[in-house]
């Protein structure tokens, strides 16, 4: 009995556990969920641009939100990115402003006209002077620090203007066989023009005892700006070897010939010869001329010693010419003293003294210039006493002494021309009465002395 009704438990339970488990499996298919469908929405391409990335076009469920390409599958916004651009620039463009002192770069990007890059630098300016025959030019430079732009340069031409040429000048040579043109740009000194041509020459007239000669010489040149030069030498008089008495001397010196005059009526132009018989002409005798109506006279560089009182009272004595180049010279006390009528003499460049009383009485003298006797030291004891009619002076700036009544009657002189420096003029001795207390100015090389005081006795 026991067991039938273990059995029919057994089975009640086996019954109440199937039908509960069908029904539960009937309430789970009761609640089941319906199959999702995807609702695509299109989202159209976002284009790339220079500098971000773009999106291809897709859809997207509004649903679960899950991503599909065009075709409609199933992918990710990595797959869909289309990456930037970049820009694509244009060539640069540069434009200087009005005066060009500065410059502008740009360049557009040719994806995207409003991606402009640009830069504005100062330009540096460099100028080069144009000459007479090469062209200036002012160059402008614009540097930029963005490597994409180059360095520009801007040029302009400063036309070259031309020599301007000074007034040409003409320098024959010693012996007028050449003669030089030159003339210098008044624009650069270093541009200079020159032509040296050969002259022609023709004896005008011959020189004799009596007069000097004439020799023209003419220059042409090939260069039109200089004009055609002409020059007119004076050939020296003939020696008047009639005129004069030569004596030979013979010493420890050697031979050499003294001259006087051949007689006491000689008259007119006097020539001294430099030799005689082969032999030098250095020396003019004491008085040798002295009295006679000679009206010039031309001593050569031969001679070095012209004693006292050689041509003393030559009364129609104009001018005196000692020839230059002399080692030295020496002219004796009252060589041309009362030659009322000397008017211009010429004196060696090596003389150190004036002789006491050497022009002293020369009442026609008006003009003296001994500026360039560099050597003279000393105008001796009235030495242009009794000249009267000085009134121009210019004394060398080697000047030590002007000794007692050198000048001291020359009244016409209000002052005189001096080729040294106020300095140098106070150590000048000045004895009494050397120059007229008339000269109260000295015009030196470094200004005047005003109010000068002549030293009295």
């Amino acid at each position: 009995m026991k067991k039938t009704i273990f059995i029919f438990i057994f089975l009640l339970m086996f019954i109440t556990t199937f039908a509960s488990c069908k029904k539960k499996n009937q309430d789970n298919e009761n609640n089941k969920e319906p199959e999702h469908v995807h609702e695509y929405k299109l989202v159209n391409e976002v284009a790339a641009t220079c500098t971000e990335n773009g999106v291809k076009a897709h859809y997207i469920c509004e649903g679960c939100d899950k991503i599909f390409d065009e075709n409609k599958n199933e992918t990710t916004l990595a797959a869909l990115n289309i990456s930037a651009l970049n820009h694509s620039r244009d060539e640069p463009t540069y434009e200087w402003n009005a005066d060009n002192s500065a410059c502008t770069a740009t360049r557009v990007c040719k994806n995207d006209a409003s991606h402009v890059e640009t830069e504005t630098v100062n330009a540096e300016e460099t100028h080069v002077d144009s000459g007479c025959v090469v062209d200036g030019k002012n160059t402008y430079t614009a540097t930029f620090t963005n490597k994409a732009f180059e360095k520009q340069e801007r040029e302009y031409i400063i036309d070259h203007y031309g020599h301007s040429w000074g007034y040409a000048t003409y320098t024959w040579s010693a012996d007028y066989s050449k003669c030089t043109a030159t003339r210098v740009c008044n624009n650069d000194a270093n541009h200079v023009e020159t032509e040296t041509v050969d002259s022609k020459s023709r004896v005008m007239s011959e020189a004799t005892e009596e007069h000097e000669g004439a020799i023209l010489y003419e220059a042409t040149f090939t260069n039109e700006a200089f004009i055609e030069q002409s020059e007119v030498v004076m050939t020296p008089q003939l020696p008047t070897l009639s005129k004069i008495s030569f004596t030979l001397v013979e010493d420890s010196s050697g031979a050499y010939y003294s001259v006087k005059a051949a007689s006491s009526s000689i008259s007119g132009s006097l020539v001294i010869p430099e030799t005689y018989n082969d032999k030098p002409v250095t020396k003019i005798d004491a008085a040798g001329f002295e009295g006679t109506a000679i009206t010039e006279v031309v001593i050569p560089a031969s001679v070095t010693c012209v004693e006292t009182y050689a041509f003393h009272n030559c009364t129609k004595l104009v001018e005196v010419k000692f020839i230059d180049g002399a080692k030295s010279c020496e002219i004796g006390m009252g060589a041309f003293k009362d030659c009322s009528k000397l008017e211009r003499f010429t004196l060696p460049s090596s003389l150190t003294e004036i002789e006491s009383y050497l022009f002293n009485g020369c009442t026609s003298l008006s003009y003296i210039d001994l500026k360039y006797l560099g050597k003279l030291e000393e105008i001796g004891n009235s030495a242009f006493d009794d000249c009267s009619n000085i009134s121009f002076l210019y004394l060398p700036g080697s000047i030590k002494t002007i000794s007692d009544h050198a000048l001291g009657d020359s009244k016409k002189l209000s002052g005189f021309y001096y080729n040294g420096t106020q300095e140098d003029w106070s150590k000048v001795v000045v004895r009494p009465h050397g120059l007229p207390d008339t000269a109260t100015i000295i015009v030196c090389t470094d200004g005047q002395i005003v109010d000068y005081m002549v030293p009295e006795e």
